[in-house]
């Protein structure tokens, strides 16, 4: 028996397929086309998650280890949170003994910071052209903040971004 793991969208499924039909999955048309449900209609299968490991189990694989933490679930909460955490920015966590999905935290780190100044340095290069009609002096002021950013702080989440001076005259103008 043969055990293969889709994910179709938001949707993942797990087939069990005989060893007879295994030849089938270099033929990715052939097994779109099989009734695969039709297939697995006699086979019941507990799903389970695991908090330590953060993944989903099921008892139709025979793991070398199976995670003393794992949590079992009805196919409804499986289908949910595969549903929740596919959508994106999204994670299962344990809360007072249950499983939530909840936002991801936003790690701040030097790589993220460095590549969002060097995209803002990219994205305002062109107001350093000699024709460029706007204040290319405040610009240079705003670029050369990007550039210090390293610089001036001990840590990525004290950073604070430096105002584009296209923002900065739009403020200007509503604060009248």
């Amino acid at each position: 028996m043969v055990i293969i793991m889709m994910t179709c969208g938001y949707k993942f499924r797990t087939y069990i397929i005989p060893d007879a039909l295994f030849s089938i999955r270099h033929h990715p048309q052939v097994m779109q086309a099989m009734d695969i449900d039709g297939l697995l209609s006699g086979i019941d299968m507990t799903y389970y998650y695991s908090p330590s490991q953060r993944g989903f189990y099921t008892d139709a694989i025979k793991y070398a280890a199976f995670p003393e933490d794992a949590i079992k679930l009805t196919d409804d909460m499986h289908q949910k949170l595969l549903s929740e955490v596919n959508k994106g920015h999204k994670e299962i966590s344990v809360i007072d003994n249950e499983l939530v999905i909840v936002d991801k935290p936003i790690v701040t780190n030097w790589k993220s910071i460095r590549a969002k100044r060097d995209r803002l340095l990219k994205n305002s290069d062109y107001t350093q052209m000699p024709d460029y009609p706007g204040d290319r002096n405040a610009y240079a002021i705003y670029r050369q903040a990007l550039r210090d950013i390293p610089q001036n702080f001990d840590t990525p989440d004290q950073v604070v971004w430096p105002l584009d001076p296209k923002d900065n005259t739009v403020n200007m103008m509503q604060d009248k």
